[in-house]
Formats: structure tokens, sequence, C-alpha cells
């Protein structure tokens, strides 16, 4: 029966490694105010010969045109008023946007894409696809299991149950002063 925990143990900790480490990078530098960024890929100047619409969904129409004209993909989600320019798929890392001056017609679209530290923080924060959010339900099953497989051969042995219990009731004690002491 031991080892049968053992493996389990070592087998899934093993698997998720990536994942726990991608988790653990992550949350911790979010902790510290790291949440990393977009960085500039293409700015297209644009010129309006008619008057600037005023309605969001023509205004992310006129940005999507602009960028299928110059060859670029069309990011995801719907379109939102940030700082006077409408955004393209803000939330999916990937996102255009469109600010025109309304009396000159003028105006800048930019595109920006995630760096690898920012593409992993959206994963981390859910905001990826599908694939990656059922390996983090998957991952988070496992932390049980990985947690249980632990407690089960300490269990069995009278000194390591001792240090068990000593451990649980510290990290306990220090895990309720934390939560008291930060809300």
């Amino acid at each position: 029966m031991d080892k049968f925990w053992i493996r389990v143990h070592v087998y899934l900790s093993m698997f998720f490694l990536p994942a726990a480490v991608i988790y653990a990078v992550t949350g911790a530098l979010c902790v510290c105010g790291i949440r990393g960024d977009t960085r500039p890929d293409t700015t297209i100047d644009v010129k309006l010969e008619t008057p600037v619409p005023r309605d969001i969904q023509a205004l992310a129409n006129l940005a999507a045109k602009k960028l299928q004209e110059n060859g670029l993909k069309v990011p995801q989600g719907d379109p939102e008023m940030k700082r006077g320019a409408v955004v393209l798929g803000k939330y999916t890392g990937y996102y255009a946007s469109l600010k025109v001056s309304p009396k000159t017609g003028e105006g800048e679209l930019t595109v920006r894409r995630p760096g690898l530290y920012r593409i992993l923080m959206l994963l981390h924060l859910a905001a990826g696809g599908t694939v990656f959010n059922v390996l983090a339900v998957a991952f988070s099953i496992s932390m049980v299991v990985i947690y249980v497989s632990g407690i089960i051969p300490c269990w069995q042995s009278p000194r390591l149950r001792k240090a068990m219990f000593w451990s649980l009731g510290i990290g306990t004690v220090v895990t309720v002063a934390a939560v008291y002491l930060s809300v």
C-alpha cells in the first residue's frame, strides 16, 4: 500500500511540476505587482475622409477592416472604449486599439502582442484557452491527491505523524494570522 501512494505522489507531482512552476512564479510576481505587459508590434496610420463614427461597433468594424487590409489578424473579443480608443481583444493578450481624432479624422491603429510572461499570467488568470483551463482543473484536483498520497505514508509512521501534525498546526496558525492581518 505504501508503494502505491508513493508512486501516485511521485508521478502526479512530476507530471504537474511544469504547471506548478508556472502558477508559483506568476503568482509570486503578481503579488509583487508584476503582471507583464504587451509590446507594440505594428502601428498603422489612419486617415478618414468621412466624419469619424461615434458608435463603438462602427469604430470596431473600421479597425477590423484596417487590420485585414494590412494582413493582420483581427483580435477576438467584444470591442471596448478605453481612454478614447476602441480596443479589440484586450483580454486575449493580443489586441488592437484605434484612436482617431474626431476633428481631423487622423489617427493610429496599434497592434500589441503579449510577451511570454504576460501569456503565462493570462493562463494563470484563466484568460487563456480551454485546453490550459482543463489542465488547470486537473492540476487542482491532483494537488489534493498529491497531499493525500503524502499524508497516508506519514500517517503510518508514528515519528512522521507527530511531525506532520506539528507542521499542520503551525501552518494553520500562520495562515489564519496572515488572513486576519490582511483583511
